[in-house]
């Protein structure tokens, strides 16, 4: 998905399929401007590495926690971004670390961890962007077959995100073979959260994603009072207060094809 606006690019690409339980996406970010330019995160059940990259240098790399909050960051002045979207069962199978510790904020990351090499990632991205995507799935594919997996817990994210979050925890520990205990602490341990604050997410996220041009269907919702509720947590407003096809601060569901 390529998107464009007179001062902001931002684009995703789709990982390798062996890799789509793992990785959400790879994405580009870029801000052509010398003003603070806020963007508001809105929480999608995610973790993320982040590459901050500046005049063809590595300037900044960092790890976030799954967000259970909108939050707002800001860039400026020809900053470059490029980030992986890791689903939660990355942490058992491409990359170790503690998330859960950095719920709602981040952390300082070297590359080194994951054995990504920055040169490659400049590299890729002056030829961007098939050479970089190629890069990453070939580094975190071949961290999968040395991995071991356990499809139950592959199986019970999957179920939550089919879904959308709708399934209570009993009739997922049915559908996954899994108790509700180990299904509390798996999610707790990895992410900081359990699984009706990550269910919940997950459902937001799914709704906006046709709702955010019309905010009166709220599918998945029992009313419409619980759907403002989540969405003021989630985004910081009232659905009165935003249209996010048109407000360039929520970057994910912006229509830059409109423009």
């Amino acid at each position: 998905m390529s998107k464009n606006h007179p001062q902001i690019t931002y684009r995703e690409f789709q990982p390798h399929p062996e890799l789509a339980a793992f990785i959400k996406a790879y994405w580009y970010f870029n801000i052509r401007t010398q003003c603070l330019q806020p963007f508001h995160i809105v929480p999608d059940g995610c973790f993320d590495l982040l590459i901050m990259i500046k005049n063809n240098q590595i300037v900044n790399t960092e790890i976030t926690g799954v967000w259970s909050k909108s939050i707002t960051v800001s860039y400026s002045n020809n900053m470059e971004v490029f980030g992986i979207r890791f689903k939660p069962m990355a942490l058992d199978h491409l990359i170790k670390v503690s998330i859960k510790d950095y719920l709602n904020s981040d952390s300082p990351f070297d590359l080194e961890e994951l054995n990504l090499r920055g040169q490659m990632i400049i590299d890729g991205l002056n030829s961007f962007p098939q050479m970089l995507i190629n890069y990453l799935d070939h580094h975190f594919r071949s961290k999968l077959k040395i991995a071991k997996t356990d499809t139950r817990f592959i199986h019970l994210f999957n179920q939550i995100e089919s879904s959308s979050g709708l399934k209570t925890v009993a009739a997922l520990s049915n559908e996954v073979g899994l108790s509700t205990r180990q299904i509390h602490r798996k999610l707790t341990n990895l992410m900081g959260i359990g699984p009706k604050d990550y269910s919940r997410i997950i459902r937001f996220e799914q709704v906006l994603k046709t709702t955010k041009h019309n905010t009166s269907d709220f599918y998945g919702y029992f009313d419409q009072s619980h759907f403002i509720r989540d969405f003021k947590a989630f985004t910081g407003n009232t659905p009165k207060e935003v249209y996010l096809g048109k407000d360039v601060r929520f970057l994910q569901f912006y229509d830059f094809e409109s423009m």
